[in-house]
């Protein structure tokens, strides 16, 4: 996770930013994880590290004329989440975190880095863009302990029967084993 998500976005600033026409622009996709810290601890912190370098880079790289911004968005509609927010239940909650009402979809990103890689924001650096509200703190601490209940779940469970979900009695390995799976129900372990 974190050979992708940061030594691979740093590499790539290393090998492209001599090159840049000046002005420019870096615009650095990371996540609301990054801010909320729930689950997943090597992508929460793999995405925070994207924020630091961002902040950092962007006070480093503005006497050069390169400004260096972020995105992160929340839980917006693609094809990897498409499963979790087919249910009514799971895309109205999403919903009901946002301030429009309506949840997020890969245009609404891709607006807000053109925004970013524009002229329209010519004196914006070391900047992060997310798509949600602080509302979103207390949601975290709540899927944070409810992520942790199903851990104790998962690791109670006798070795040779792993816990299992009662809607669908799937038997995961681990919480990583199948992500999706985790969203589908509160009565999932």
């Amino acid at each position: 996770m974190l050979a992708v998500n940061l030594t691979g976005y740093f590499n790539v600033l290393k090998s492209t930013v001599a090159r840049m026409s000046r002005p420019g622009s870096v615009i650095q996709v990371a996540s609301i994880q990054g801010h909320t810290g729930v689950a997943f601890p090597s992508y929460t912190a793999s995405k925070g590290a994207i924020l630091s370098l961002s902040r950092q880079l962007g006070a480093e790289l503005g006497p050069d004329g390169i400004r260096v911004n972020s995105v992160s968005p929340g839980m917006i509609l693609t094809g990897m989440t498409q499963d979790s927010l087919s249910q009514d239940d799971a895309r109205n909650a999403v919903a009901g975190r946002t301030p429009l009402r309506r949840v997020g979809n890969a245009a609404d990103i891709a607006n807000a880095i053109l925004y970013l890689a524009s002229d329209f924001s010519g004196f914006v650096t070391s900047a992060d863009l997310f798509g949600r509200r602080r509302a979103d703190l207390v949601s975290a601490v709540l899927t944070r302990r409810l992520w942790l209940v199903r851990l104790a779940a998962v690791r109670s469970a006798k070795p040779g029967r792993r816990a299992a979900c009662r809607q669908c009695g799937y038997r995961p390995d681990s919480l990583h084993d199948r992500p999706d799976h985790w969203l589908r129900g509160s009565l999932c372990p």
